[in-house]
């Protein structure tokens, strides 16, 4: 299939974080992962509202990426994570949970080269 592309077509930009506060999360991707000593879900968020804008001028709010352990025994961020999703805690694909919506507080953290970036610091209960 030949992609016809736009010569006007602008970028996206630098990627730049919000501030903090209390957002409306869109789970774009949900993988099980294996880590060093537990299995986890690499899950990551969009923002729902489109007008969030970043913090630094000339940048565009980008991604939250959360990792969310799921060995039995560690499982209470987890469960505030099935409960913000206002789930029944049970067991769950997580091919069902993609393009949905959930409420978070989201923190300013630093990441990789201690580049500033959203973090979630806690999931808000839908229940």
């Amino acid at each position: 299939m030949r992609i016809h592309v736009n010569p006007e077509a602008k970028g996206l930009g630098e990627f730049g974080y919000a501030e903090a506060g209390e957002y409306e999360l869109k789970i774009e991707s949900c993988e099980d992962k294996k880590g060093a000593s537990s299995e986890y879900l690499a899950v990551r968020f969009s923002f729902v509202d489109p007008d969030v804008k970043a913090v630094e001028d000339g940048k565009v709010a980008g991604n939250i990426f959360d990792n969310i352990m799921t060995r039995e025994d560690i499982q209470s961020n987890l469960r505030s994570f099935i409960d913000a999703l206002g789930l029944e805690w049970n067991d769950f694909d997580t091919g069902d949970i993609i393009g949905l919506v959930l409420h978070a507080k989201v923190k300013v953290g630093a990441g990789q080269n201690d580049e500033l970036r959203n973090e979630i610091s806690r999931y808000v209960s839908a229940k």
